[in-house]
């Protein structure tokens, strides 16, 4: 599984100084290419001047909108693997394919997919399956949550699923709900299991 490190491609010095950084460190990571917020040229496609002074009280400047772009496609890499994890899915039963991905805060990407089972109890559903594989790998946090199901419908996370999260989740964890490739919704966790019950409670 692979750590993401922005980078932007001119600037080759500063992409030696990690490489230098990272190379006595035992993980597999690989360049993701940021996005230099000097060279939008259509930034107003990208960048909301009111909502950015109703939220962050000002206005954003270039460097800020192009990592906040660079953050997005790092979304749509994740809407990648889940709908490639999707296509693996185990469904003969219900024919219901589910996909999902996870970020942990190691900036790693695991995928997951629904696996059904004749007795039906010992079915795990795609969000567990990508928890478990991060879990096993030695992660501990996860930071965003990436689930598509029916086709141009949005399928969120079951109950079983959403207590599962709770164990490696803020309530600030975003959960991407996708309808297909290019439309999804983004909510934090505390939206979809509030008042819940998890390790602190213990």
């Amino acid at each position: 599984m692979r750590t993401f490190v922005l980078s932007l491609e001119h600037n080759t010095e500063r992409k030696k100084y990690m490489q230098d950084l990272l190379k006595d460190i035992p993980i597999d990571y690989e360049f993701f290419p940021a996005v230099y917020g000097k060279s939008i040229t259509n930034i107003e496609q990208f960048y909301d001047s009111k909502l950015a002074e109703r939220k962050a009280k000002r206005q954003l400047n270039v460097g800020e909108i192009g990592t906040a772009i660079s953050h997005k496609n790092i979304y749509k890499k994740m809407i990648k693997c889940a709908l490639e994890s999707q296509k693996k899915a185990y469904t003969p039963y219900s024919n219901f394919n589910v996909g999902a991905s996870v970020l942990t805060d190691s900036g790693k990407i695991y995928g997951g997919c629904n696996i059904e089972n004749a007795s039906y109890t010992p079915t795990v559903c795609a969000e567990r399956v990508a928890i478990f594989k991060a879990i096993y790998d030695g992660e501990k946090k996860i930071t965003k949550i990436a689930v598509v199901g029916k086709e141009n419908s949005l399928t969120y996370p079951c109950g079983v699923c959403r207590q599962v999260m709770r164990e490696f989740c803020t309530d600030d964890c975003e959960i991407i709900i996708i309808r297909n490739e290019q439309e999804y919704k983004i909510i934090k966790f505390s939206e979809i299991l509030p008042y819940s019950f998890g390790p602190k409670d213990l």
